[in-house]
């Protein structure tokens, strides 16, 4: 006798309903749907094929598109299991309703938590200092790179582009001096694309080097657009100075220099300016030197030009000369800053 195939499938759902009907409120009731949709990468919204998915005990496995289809699931809240090669498990809830349901689902391959400077760090410049992160994950790093901001994440530089994910790197403070630093560290894999990364939870401070004469530009100077603001070219040791010549560039689209002033450093000194678009010379004389101290050597004003939030400007030293009483060079170094728009 031929069995026909219809036939066995109909005594089967048959058997299925019987079994349903009998155990009637438990459970989804003897109710089932189905579920579809798509498992993707959390980072790149890619599909991820080859991914094993249950969901209220069955299971199944994403197409390469990422797409995937589970049918008899019983109703109600079920337990849903998400596994793939190179990424953390995802454990979840879904709803399932009688017949056809659509649940979509992200995977992350990890993450990435920064631990050192994580908020209220003092740094100086041209120490060197650890900065630390965890990788938590089942997937492979390929390498990590670090960046840091000096402007409260407007801009980011590259500490390193490329390096093991060791969870450790010995960075060489950079002449950013800020209050407003932070650092990122991204997990990339072997093409150099980024798939998990983490921030300092809150600003650290990079201070001036502990040793030596400069004279410095903060990379934390910031105004409001179309506004007046006033930025101070500092020094970090002020005996014995009885003069400077100073030339600072900037970009002429962002600021305007109006003038600059005397600081408490600086009281009874004369000043004379000259300013131009993108640029402001300044000279300081006396005819006694500081007898000592630190902080604001003088006050350079200036006009945020209206642009847009979060558009910067360079603050170049591009020259400076400092003198005694005797017109003497007083040997200094100088560090550059950074103007936001805020």
């Amino acid at each position: 006798m031929t069995r026909r195939p219809g036939a066995a499938i109909a005594i089967t759902c048959g058997l299925m309903l019987i079994a349903g009907l009998m155990l009637a409120g438990c459970g989804g009731g003897g109710r089932f749907g189905n579920c579809s949709g798509y498992v993707q990468d959390a980072t790149s919204q890619q599909g991820v094929g080859g991914a094993s998915i249950s969901i209220g005990g069955k299971s199944g496995t994403t197409q390469g598109d990422g797409s995937y289809r589970i049918t008899g699931i019983p109703v109600g809240a079920q337990a849903v299991t998400i596994s793939a090669t190179d990424y953390a498990t995802h454990s979840g809830q879904v709803q399932v309703a009688e017949g056809d349901n659509v649940a979509n689902f992200t995977l992350d391959r990890g993450t990435m938590t920064v631990t050192t400077p994580n908020g209220g760090e003092d740094w100086r410049a041209d120490d060197t200092q650890a900065v630390e992160w965890q990788w938590q994950a089942r997937g492979v790093v390929d390498h990590v790179r670090l960046q840091y901001s000096p402007n409260a994440s407007t801009t980011w530089r590259d500490v390193i582009a490329n390096t093991p994910n060791t969870g450790s790197y010995t960075w060489l403070v950079p002449q950013a001096i800020t209050a407003k630093a932070l650092v990122r560290v991204i997990a990339e894999d072997a093409s150099n694309s980024s798939f998990a990364d983490d921030t300092s939870n809150a600003a650290f401070t990079i201070l001036p080097p502990a040793t030596g004469r400069y004279l410095y530009l903060r990379s934390d100077a910031e105004g409001s657009a179309g506004s007046p603001v006033t930025v101070p070219i500092y020094v970090t040791d002020a005996t014995g100075i009885a003069g400077a010549d100073i030339t600072l560039t900037f970009g002429a689209s962002v600021l305007t220099a109006t003038g600059a002033e005397t600081t408490a450093l600086t009281n009874g000194f004369t000043i004379v300016t000259n300013p131009t678009p993108g640029q402001i010379r300044i000279s300081l004389a006396s005819a006694t030197g500081i007898a000592s101290g630190s902080g604001a050597l003088v006050n350079v004003r200036f006009t945020v030009s209206s642009v847009a939030p979060g558009t910067t400007s360079q603050l170049t030293l591009q020259s400076t000369a400092v003198y005694d009483q005797n017109a003497q060079a007083i040997a200094h170094e100088r560090i550059d800053g950074l103007f936001t728009v805020r």
